[in-house]
């Protein structure tokens, strides 16, 4: 354990009470080139009723680390040294590394706790919720069905689930995101375990629903005395709810020291570089135009030009509506219709970043979507650069994509695998018959390359050569490729690491300067989007419920719902944790009978350019 004496980390405290004490883990993947060190001599400790905050960026090992804590290493890795020893309810002290798969699966069930990033693919979409509770009770506890039932009534409650019965009675797919999760963490305490580690369980949540699954994993560890491992790379999440700090980079521990000190005296470069990339909420205060992020060793940035609104936007649209029909019955009837977007108008200018927030289900994707036709719009106007793209047929719209673009939240899922990225890059270009072959579009592609920051070279390669903020980088170079005047990012960075996530929208403000670049910029990470945008649109249930300069937004936030999403974001300070008093309702549905219609919206002007909706 080498490196819990080095000078940039604070010694292992105490660890006699350790629940668990992981020290000098080492652990490698095999693989056709060799081996791979994924871990080396990792060690710290967490204590009953503490929460430490395993971070650090994608590939530092975190996941890794849990999984051997789990006993859940795939097949080609293995500990080459180090143990990870835990102590149990009866008190004694266990290798969990030495345990045999069926030891290891007695304790995982009863004595410690998972809780996955990701609900959807953890949960057996073909059980009802009250079958996959009481499945652990039963198995572990010996319970009999009608006690594992009100087991699981009672786990359901304490996570703060309201109408625990319908719940318990539905499949997963029936429940929001933000209520599968909390479904999530009653599994791991149906047998009141005495370890949690949950992995990055709110990076997909909205922030209003991070909130909650924050609060609900404090108070649990309150009540119970659970000693929690929580990994995540969201340095503000982690000054809302850690005791202690250990970072991670490139499979070692590189610092560890108590929440508030970590905070404000970073020793190592590389947790100092993590949270000088944090965007906090209120850094932005009193400036009107973005500035990118300040990165270390570079001078400061200037703010991005200011935009001229006395000229005629580029992208107006009125009363634009997007509905899904809800088929029921044996002959598959339309009943009802989700209002996904209903009847919103806003405008945007050139060289301008409007930033369009909200929840899940708000409309703000399927908004954006349906500017490029990839989701059917049923009524309203849409006008880009004076020309109606409503009234276009399709072979018209497919001339006009040139001036709009998109790049989307995953850039895995929309390059194509079995292509290079040079290909993926010059496919418009030769959609568009800008070129007529590969070979003339290369030098057009060397430049797109070079302009989002990668080598030319990288041309030939294939997208799972590259990390995910590179794959971002490329995406954003293909929609440059037709040299568009508005380009939709729909959660371009949300899964990014923070500092890569920061590299990413300085090249998109970078490219906005150099190429006057109008972004409608989707998120629900408001910290950032204090940073990057000219006006913000908040977004509920279909409709637009606030827009305006971005400083008057952030600063007088007039809608209920916008101070609602302001008052959730955790703030990276851990001396200015509040307590917060949240709902616990489901959030509203867009989700109305067939051909209702809502009444029709009404703003009123409170600011310069800052209108909120009238019933808020």
């Amino acid at each position: 354990m080498s490196q819990l004496h080095s000078p940039t980390t604070e010694s292992n405290p105490a660890t006699a009470d350790a629940l668990l004490e992981i020290e000098g883990l080492s652990v490698s993947f095999g693989g056709d080139h060799g081996d791979v060190q994924a871990l080396e001599g990792v060690g710290f400790a967490v204590r009953p009723g503490e929460i430490v905050a395993l971070v650090g960026e994608s590939g530092s090992g975190k996941s890794v680390t849990s999984l051997a804590t789990m006993g859940l290493l795939p097949d080609n890795a293995r500990r080459t040294s180090g143990t990870i020893r835990y102590r149990s309810a009866s008190g004694e002290c266990v290798d969990l590394g030495a345990l045999t798969d069926q030891a290891h699966r007695r304790l995982r069930g009863s004595e410690l706790g998972m809780i996955f990033q990701e609900p959807m693919t953890s949960l057996n979409p073909v059980l009802r919720v009250g079958d996959q509770l009481t499945e652990a009770a039963r198995l572990h506890l010996g319970l009999d069905p009608r006690a594992a039932r009100a087991r699981a009534l009672e786990t359901l409650g304490r996570v703060r689930i309201p109408a625990a019965e319908r719940v318990f009675a539905t499949y997963p797919h029936e429940l929001s995101g933000g209520m599968r999760q909390r479904v999530m963490i009653a599994m791991a305490l149906m047998c009141r375990p005495r370890l949690l580690i949950a992995d990055e369980p709110t990076t997909a949540l909205d922030v209003t629903v991070q909130a909650h699954i924050l609060e609900i994993l404090r108070d649990l560890q309150r009540q119970f005395s659970i000693g929690v491992l929580f990994i995540t790379h969201d340095m503000g999440v982690v000054a809302e709810i850690a005791d202690r700090v250990v970072v991670m980079q490139a499979g070692r521990v590189v610092e560890q020291n108590e929440v508030g000190a970590l905070f404000a005296a970073p020793r190592h470069p590389y947790t100092r570089k993590l949270l000088a990339a944090v965007p906090r909420l209120g850094e932005m205060r009193g400036t009107f135009s973005p500035v990118p992020f300040p990165m270390p060793g570079e001078p400061p940035s200037e703010p991005q030009p200011a935009v001229d609104y006395t000229q005629p936007p580029l992208l107006e649209v009125e009363a634009l509506q997007v509905r899904f029909p809800i088929r029921a019955g044996w002959l598959g009837r339309v009943t009802r219709e989700i209002q996904a977007v209903d009847r919103v108008g806003l405008s945007l200018w050139p060289g301008e970043t409007l930033a369009l927030v909200g929840e899940s289900g708000s409309g703000k994707s399927t908004l954006g979507r349906s500017l490029l036709r990839l989701a059917p719009s049923l009524d309203g106007r849409v006008s880009l650069d004076g020309k109606r793209l409503d009234e276009l047929d399709e072979a018209g719209f497919r001339a006009m994509r040139r001036e709009l673009q998109m790049v989307f939240q995953d850039p895995y899922a929309s390059l194509n695998p079995r292509l290079t990225v040079g290909f993926s890059i010059a496919e418009p270009l030769l959609i568009q018959r800008r070129v007529a072959s590969l070979r003339e579009a290369l030098p057009q592609v060397e430049r797109l390359l070079e302009q989002v920051g990668l080598s030319p070279a990288h041309a030939r390669r294939y997208p799972h050569e590259f990390s995910g903020g590179q794959r971002q980088r490329i995406a954003i170079a293909r929609a440059l490729a037709l040299s568009p005047k508005l380009i939709v990012a729909d959660e371009a960075v949300s899964a990014l690491d923070v500092s890569v996530k920061a590299q990413v929208i300085n090249l998109m403000m970078a490219l906005q300067r150099r190429l006057r670049l109008a972004w409608l910029f989707i998120s629900h990470d408001m910290a950032v989007v204090e940073r990057v945008a000219h006006r913000v649109a908040v977004m509920q249930l279909g409709r637009i419920v606030e827009i305006g300069p971005r400083e008057a937004l952030f600063r007088t936030p007039q809608h209920p719902y916008t101070r609602r999403l302001l008052d959730a974001v955790p703030i990276a300070d851990p001396s200015q944790r509040r307590g917060r008093r949240l709902d616990d309702e489901e959030p509203r549905s867009a989700l109305f009978p067939k051909g209702y219609q809502r009444p029709a919206p009404s703003y009123r002007e409170v600011g310069e350019r800052h209108w909120v909706l009238e019933d808020g």
